[in-house]
């Protein structure tokens, strides 16, 4: 009897462990849709409205920064047909020293792919080739997807290179927001 009590309390751990590891794989393999990252909340409104008709635009879903940072809508941009959206370290500053982060959205134009001497080719994923310059000061990563030009542009002393390779590769992974989101 005391033989039998045993196997079914080793099969009830069993059973238990087994379960207990099957919905810890469900719940890896349910796909999450990922969202903006919280920083840009405040302007995905403005963003979306902003958005001329037929375009989409990606946004990563982590800036990863110990600093605190304040998004913008350049609506001067948005009349050049670009979208622009900053991150300043200052609420309200969008010029100078306080602009850490810039993404710019345009159509793509003849100087595509970027020929300045100082652009590296990269591999951001999902078969996107990029192109990165890198100076003392900061970082530009530039793409093409959805036939639209992503390009983003961060000082190092707010965000660092690796973090912001790491936001492009989220950007390119993302779905883009529309007007119709």
């Amino acid at each position: 009897m005391f033989q039998n009590s045993m196997s079914l309390l080793s099969l009830t751990r069993l059973a238990v462990s087994l379960s207990t590891g099957l919905m810890g794989l469900s719940i890896t393999l349910t796909p999450a849709l990922a969202a903006p990252a919280p920083v840009f909340e405040p302007v995905l409104d403005e963003l979306v409205a902003a958005l001329p008709e037929g375009w989409g635009i990606r946004l990563p879903a982590s800036v990863n920064t110990e600093m605190a940072l304040y998004p913008y809508i350049d609506p001067v941009m948005t009349t050049y047909g670009s979208v622009f959206v900053g991150l300043s370290t200052e609420p309200g500053c969008t010029t100078g020293d306080c602009v850490g982060a810039l993404i710019l959205v345009r159509l793509p134009m003849d100087d595509w792919p970027p020929s300045y001497e100082e652009m590296t080719t990269v591999d951001l994923g999902n078969g996107i080739e990029g192109y990165a310059a890198l100076t003392p000061e900061g970082q530009q990563i530039r793409w093409r997807q959805d036939e639209l030009i992503y390009m983003l542009v961060h000082q190092l002393d707010v965000i660092s290179a690796a973090d912001g390779l790491a936001m492009a590769t989220s950007m390119i992974s993302e779905p883009p927001m529309t007007a119709a989101d």
